[in-house]
């Protein structure tokens, strides 16, 4: 599988010429999330995926080579922006739906991977999303799970200034981004083991060292630029525990 890495190239680096804009940090950070996403594909060699709840940057538009691409979203807004960028509808799929209510077809069609890019510390019960999932997969199903990372470097150094009481405390871009809960390293493994997953990797990335509102005062004053959030990107090579976001690989296990 081939993906177009200089689309992302050229949008990250566009942000950051607009700076003069207003604009949200989250935007550079779904850029290195889905980037993130993509390289699991590739490496995986997925032909048959399922992407859960996609929001403004669906994977599909950076995808060359594929069999079946389904999208499950249920927010209209998103579903209207994938649809306008449909261009190959015959491998692509979208739902408008929540992931539960369409378990059935989506077990029939046996996919290669399911990526849940930034949606399981958002849902009200991850239980009950994980129970599906699982339920869909089949034995060589790979799934893809990125959420924000409680022990990112950015939260241990607002704890350290005494700006929260804890690196779970959920903070006003928490609450921004509705999500429900943050997890650390251990704690998202062992609700994978629980939940009959068994994990085969962990990792986090982009090192982020301050909060999105000062990383978008930085970017606006034109001191940081795309050559410093690559290199941030690959700090984490260094500091592999403490990237903004970390990702979990795993398979259904079968007792």
């Amino acid at each position: 599988m081939e993906q177009d890495s200089n689309k992302f190239k050229d949008y990250a680096s566009r942000l950051i010429k607009e700076y003069s804009r207003p604009f949200s940090f989250e935007e550079i950070h779904s850029h290195i999330r889905v980037k993130q996403a993509l390289t699991f594909l590739e490496i995986n060699k997925c032909n048959r995926i399922l992407e859960i709840g996609g929001g403004k940057m669906p994977l599909f538009p950076y995808l060359v080579n594929f069999d079946q691409y389904v999208l499950v979203e249920p927010i209209q807004e998103f579903v209207s922006s994938a649809s306008s960028q449909l261009q190959c509808s015959h491998r692509i799929t979208i739902i408008r739906d929540f992931l539960e209510n369409c378990q059935e077809t989506l077990e029939e069609i046996g996919f290669d991977c399911i990526i849940a890019n930034g949606v399981l510390h958002e849902v009200t019960d991850p239980r009950s999303f994980l129970t599906t999932v699982k339920t869909i997969s089949h034995e060589n199903t790979i799934s893809y799970f990125s959420l924000p990372n409680a022990a990112s470097l950015h939260r241990l150094l607002a704890k350290e200034m005494g700006l929260i009481k804890t690196i779970f405390e959920i903070s006003n871009t928490d609450k921004k981004y509705h999500r429900a809960l943050v997890y650390d390293k251990k704690s998202i493994i062992s609700l994978m083991n629980e939940m009959g997953f068994s994990v085969i990797d962990f990792g986090t990335y982009f090192i982020k060292p301050f909060t999105n509102k000062q990383m978008e005062e930085l970017i606006m004053k034109g001191i940081f630029d795309m050559k410093l959030i690559d290199g941030l990107i690959g700090l984490t090579a260094y500091l592999p525990e403490y990237g903004s976001e970390m990702y979990v690989i795993a398979k259904r296990r079968y007792e």
